[in-house]
């Protein structure tokens, strides 16, 4: 806008959610707030109404509860709801198996059944196993599959899917970010530092936009919280506009680099931000996703506030038959000695329905 520099009073930088969510979508990359004086003392009209700036767009209440619709359950668990014994159960999963094993679906909704209906976590963990053997060379197979290894607190056994993930993958960045992840979940930080180096040396930059963002942050982090517990001979230099704690962190993670969804937030005054990752809306991000090898996205609430935060999902599809699994998750008391994080997994297959993923609020800092 055309502003005299001497009527400057101040200039500000929002980065986050809690930050930009009230200017809606026009504050997709961050916002820069230029007050000037005259807009403090009165002597000159203010050619812009504070309105101009403000997001209009408020919550419709118009999501729907995440759940596996009954409409839409596979064929094979409405077998299995006939059922009523885990044994039998399990005899009727083996003897359809053969016409479904080409399916990932099939795997992960029979692996879920038999955890959630049954508690039975070893035959849940049975036909997990029937993953890694028949979908060795499917990377995003595999993905989904760590997904709900994460999601289960099965660290070690995420940690080996995704080296065997590393190795169909060699130069996607997502796959540096999420083996150096899964390093330091199992307490192998050394190993996760050298992986992030080995990144950097590759000529590869960690920068404000997409990947960059999200290894910068958990790089510093790493540094900041447990360098005294491995080996280095660099020295982490701060960036202070990414260095933040934060009250709220989250980061998505998609398994194909086809999903199309869009994000939508919802402060607790009901004022809405999406984030639109469709190739109509966002094409330059996807395009940038599939150079660069990626597909996850991180925000961060710096201050939540008082009231409910929620995290809504509308999902358009993968140009495939497949589901997309999402997997989402917060960091409550992001960099701070409190840290600690929720993993949640999503299968997506209903396609334009709005569904909620999260509610949230500061209630979940002191936990």
């Amino acid at each position: 806008p055309p502003i005299d520099l001497p009527n400057v009073k101040d200039v500000t930088i929002l980065r986050s959610l809690a930050g930009t969510v009230k200017y809606g979508s026009q504050g997709a990359g961050g916002v820069i707030v230029v007050r000037t004086k005259s807009a403090f003392f009165n002597t000159v009209k203010n050619s812009f109404k504070k309105d101009d700036f403000t997001n209009k767009e408020y919550y419709k209440g118009d999501a729907v509860t995440f759940n596996e619709n009954e409409i839409t359950k596979p064929y094979y668990l409405k077998v299995l709801d006939t059922i009523f014994n885990a044994r039998q159960a399990y005899f009727t999963y083996q003897k359809i198996l053969p016409s479904y094993k080409n399916q990932i679906e099939f795997h992960l909704d029979m692996a879920s059944y038999f955890q959630r209906v049954y508690k039975d976590d070893k035959r849940s963990l049975l036909i997990l196993s029937e993953i890694e053997t028949q979908f060795t060379k499917n990377p995003e197979a595999l993905k989904a599959l760590a997904y709900t290894y994460q999601e289960q607190g099965l660290q070690q056994k995420a940690l080996e899917v995704y080296k065997q993930i590393a190795k169909l993958r060699p130069n996607y960045a997502q796959s540096f970010r999420d083996l150096a992840n899964a390093y330091v979940e199992n307490n192998q930080y050394n190993n996760a530092w050298k992986l992030y180096m080995n990144y950097l040396y590759r000529g590869n930059a960690l920068d404000e936009k997409g990947i960059g963002k999200i290894m910068y942050r958990e790089m510093e982090s790493l540094y900041t919280q447990k360098k005294e517990l491995f080996n280095t001979r660099e020295k982490f230099v701060v960036n202070d506009s990414l260095s933040l704690t934060n009250d709220v962190r989250f980061v998505f993670e998609w398994n194909t680099s086809e999903a199309e969804f869009d994000l939508e937030f919802v402060n607790p005054d009901k004022q809405v931000y999406t984030f639109e990752h469709t190739l109509t809306s966002n094409n330059a991000l996807i395009t940038n996703e599939k150079v660069k090898g990626y597909s996850s996205k991180e925000f961060v609430i710096e201050n939540i506030g008082v009231g409910n935060w929620l995290v809504n999902c509308t999902y358009y599809g993968n140009k495939k038959y497949t589901p997309t699994y999402l997997k989402m998750t917060i960091y409550y008391n992001w960099n701070k000695n409190n840290q600690y994080q929720e993993i949640k997994l999503f299968k997506l297959n209903q396609k334009n329905i709005k569904v909620q993923l999260l509610k949230t609020n500061n209630s979940y800092l002191s936990n």
